[in-house]
């Protein structure tokens, strides 16, 4: 029975009531939803939108990096003031629309500075008289006119007085340079922001902080530069500047003075990568201290092992559009650093090493360490040939394919060659210690360890025809004449008196302990450990042709796999004179480990002191006529070496095929891989090519290249049976007594390593080298060596 017509209208409204509560709750609900994401969930984000609609403008106070010093305050590098004009990134974009508005708005809200830019245009149209009138119809004018197309036309009047003012740089120059300026930001946003909070358009990518800055668009002014480009441009512009659209920065430019000496050890700095700013290696200093993307960073040298010290932490000033003050965080410039070394020292030795150099046709350079044998403090560290380090980054395409002469390698502490007999006396020490001989033990020197074999010779002096016969000889006596055969007769006991490759084990473990093989701590990231061979590494590196008793018979004499750092002979030969092997140091002020006492008998460093003594100073000896120093009241004790090496390859030539067969053409190139790539580079046209064709030119580049094969060496002469060798002098300074023989109760002082490579012989090559840095300490550096004290063990 259908229900009556007053239930049934009752009905039609509850239900029509429930659609519109439901409607009202879900309304309400959607609208609570809506309150809590923009209250809660996104609160941070619209509070940081909001809180820089009321920011004016922000600016970085960027921090002076800390000085390099030598040891005695003498300043190698600083960060010396410059300018820079800087503009906005949205002014430097080629469509700023949204930009212009926002200027012109502020402008018109901004009536006092309206008012000023109107006094600024009568003033620059030749009215001087304050006609109030003038101003106001003027301002009334602007008020009309001023709008985003207004600015825009402005925007480039300032570019077209910007060029002017910079003689050197046209408009179009700076058009490159800002399109230069926002691509590298727009890489850097790519790098920096993650693929889910990129959105479908460009509006939905998050701002980095690059896009609200100032860019420098202009660098380098110097003071006055900076008085005059600032007066003309807010003469007419000063409202730009108030707005924070365009300013003077203070900047400042690395300089490095007369450090051409130092270059190496000093270093240089590079731009950071994006990279260098996901990691933000300071991020415990705050967002000021982290890595931007206009920032330099220590590529190399001090200036690398030193970063941390030496790059300070950034400031920054926030002007706001209410009545709050500025915000101003003072920004905390880097501390200075001081080495050991002595600049005047270095300086003197460099043209020393200079001079060698130049008077030899073959040797295409060396380096020199000098170090103080208490503390191994390093007192010079030089690499011949070096560079300017203030214009590196224009002249490093050109250094980087010198391969003759390799300026930029940091030869001291990253050229790591055979020692050859520089380390006869660290294999003297090992055979003592290990039991294999004593002081009566004498060996029978006849020009070859085994008369009916060719092979493991003594050395051949120059022009002989054959080996030096040394006949019985001692250990003191064959550190004297650098007797091969004395020193193979023990890598021969070490391989059979002690277990085949347990004996070259033992050998590999005393070059340890004398620091071969293992960083000096001197901690420069350039630095090389050398190679100090054990069973494991010719495993490693010779699989199919394991430890064998050649092996400690050449290391002996300081061949094969074996190889030492310049930095590493120092300290070697520093080790020698004390007995004590410890750390080498490059910081003045840093905490180091003192040297420690190795397991030595104190005759047996008796043996290696006189031994080195003889080579220098007695008839006979392998460096007499070369090292000996004049009349002084110091000894030079040294030990020279001759190292056996292969010519370098400096040129490639590469075959290739094009449309008209096969071609050849040469390039300076090391190493197959680079001769490729510089075939590639050289070949490429020289007008722009697009990113997309430049990738498919070059690998069609590379693959017309048929094959890579050397074409020139050095030292570049023609008979390939001639053996060069680098020249090794390792030397110390000892005192002289009463009677004018070596004090061996006063302590030696300085330790000196020499290396020129291709030198041939070391005692004829390097020895007068080690002489005349030896003589330059004694004579303008006296305080280095006058310093005596006592040697805890007495060797008299």
């Amino acid at each position: 029975m259908p229900a009556p017509p007053e239930r049934r209208e009752s009905g039609l409204f509850e239900r029509r009531l429930k659609v519109v509560l439901m409607v009202f709750v879900a309304g309400w609900a959607i609208v609570t939803l809506r309150l809590f994401v923009l209250q809660v969930v996104r609160a941070d984000e619209y509070r940081e939108k909001a809180q820089l609609r009321l920011i004016k403008y922000e600016k970085t106070l960027e921090p002076m990096r800390g000085r390099i010093l030598d040891r005695n305050g003498r300043v190698l590098a600083s960060d010396e003031p410059k300018w820079a004009i800087a503009i906005h990134y949205s002014m430097l974009k080629p469509h700023h629309d949204e930009y212009d508005d926002l200027l012109a708005e502020e402008l018109l809200e901004d009536s006092k500075l309206l008012e000023r830019h109107a006094r600024n245009l009568l003033r620059l149209k030749g009215v001087t008289a304050t006609d109030q009138n003038l101003t106001d119809d003027l301002i009334v004018y602007l008020r009309q006119e001023v709008n985003a197309r207004w600015v825009a036309s402005e925007v480039e009047a300032f570019w077209q007085l910007l060029s002017a003012l910079s003689a050197e740089q046209s408009r179009e120059d700076l058009r490159t340079r800002a399109a230069d300026i926002t691509d590298r930001i727009g890489r850097w946003k790519a790098a920096l922001v993650t693929r889910e909070a990129l959105g479908e358009k460009e509006a939905a990518k998050p701002q980095i902080r690059e896009e609200t800055q100032c860019h420098p668009i202009i660098t380098g002014l110097d003071r006055q530069q900076r008085i005059d480009a600032q007066s003309r441009l807010r003469q007419r512009f000063a409202w730009l500047f108030d707005l924070g659209a365009v300013e003077v920065a203070d900047l400042s430019k690395r300089e490095y003075h007369q450090a051409k000496c130092l270059a190496h050890v000093v270093g240089h700095q590079r731009k950071v990568t994006p990279r260098d700013v996901t990691e933000r290696p300071y991020r415990n200093s705050g967002d000021l201290g982290g890595y931007r993307n206009r920032d330099m960073k220590g590529e190399s040298g001090v200036e690398h092992m030193c970063e941390k010290q030496l790059r300070g932490r950034r400031g920054s000033l926030t002007v706001y559009r209410d009545e709050r003050p500025a915000l101003r965080i003072e920004p905390v410039n880097g501390k200075d650093v001081t080495l050991t070394i002595d600049y005047a020292l270095q300086s003197g030795i460099y043209d020393l090493l200079d001079k060698a150099v130049s008077q030899s046709s073959e040797v295409p350079g060396g380096s020199v360490v000098v170090l103080d044998i208490p503390t191994r403090e390093v007192l010079a560290l030089v690499s011949y040939p070096s560079y300017d380090p203030n214009t590196y980054r224009s002249d490093y395409p050109e250094l980087s394919r010198d391969f003759h002469t390799f300026p930029l390698h940091f030869r001291a502490v990253s050229r790591q060659h055979e020692p050859g007999s520089i380390v006869k006396p660290l294999t003297i020490v090992a055979a003592h210690s290990a039991g294999l001989i004593d002081e009566q033990t004498r060996f029978d020197c006849q020009g070859r360890l085994d008369p009916n074999m060719n092979k493991f010779r003594c050395w051949v002096p120059a022009g002989a025809s054959r080996s030096i016969h040394h006949g019985s000889i001692s250990s003191e006596e064959a550190i004297k004449h650098s007797c091969n055969v004395f020193c193979f007769h023990l890598g021969d006991l070490f391989w059979k008196q002690r277990g085949g490759p347990e004996g070259l084990q033992l050998m590999s473990e005393w070059m340890n302990r004398m620091g071969l093989g293992l960083p000096t701590g001197i901690g420069l990231r350039e630095e090389a450990y050398g190679i100090a061979p054990s069973p494991r590494y010719l495993w490693d590196n010779r699989p199919k042709h394991p430890a064998q008793l050649s092996d400690p018979l050449n290391y002996a004499i300081g061949q094969g796999e074996m190889q030492v750092t310049p930095l590493q002979a120092a300290n070697l030969v520093a080790t020698y004179a004390s007995g004590l092997h410890g750390p080498v140091r490059l910081l003045k002020h840093e905490q180091n480990t003192p040297p420690t006492s190795l397991p030595v008998e104190d005759s047996v460093w008796r043996i290696i002191r006189r031994g080195m003594y003889q080579v220098v100073n007695v008839t006979g000896g392998t460096a007499t006529s070369f090292a000996k120093l004049e009349p002084s009241p110091y000894v030079l004790c040294g030990k020279s070496g001759s190292a056996q090496t292969t010519r370098w390859i400096t040129e490639y030539r590469i075959d290739y095929h094009d449309g008209d067969g096969e071609r050849s053409k040469t390039v300076s190139a090391n190493n197959g891989r680079f001769a490729r790539d510089e075939f590639v580079r050289q070949m490429m046209p020289e007008e722009s090519v697009p990113c997309d064709q430049a990738e498919r030119i070059r690998a069609e580049l590379r693959d017309s290249i048929i094959r890579a094969t050397p074409a020139a060496k050095w030292p570049a002469e023609v008979s390939e049976d001639r053996r060069h060798s680098h020249a090794w002098f390792v030397a110390f300074l000892q005192p002289k007594g009463a009677d004018g023989l070596p004090d061996w109760n006063a302590q030696a002082r300085i330790a000196i390593a020499v290396l020129l490579e291709f030198g041939g012989s070391g005692g004829k090559a390097s020895g007068p080298v080690c002489r005349d840095v030896a003589e330059m300490i004694i004579k303008e550096f006296p305080r280095y060596v006058a310093a005596q004290q006592p040697l805890a063990m007495r060797d008299r």
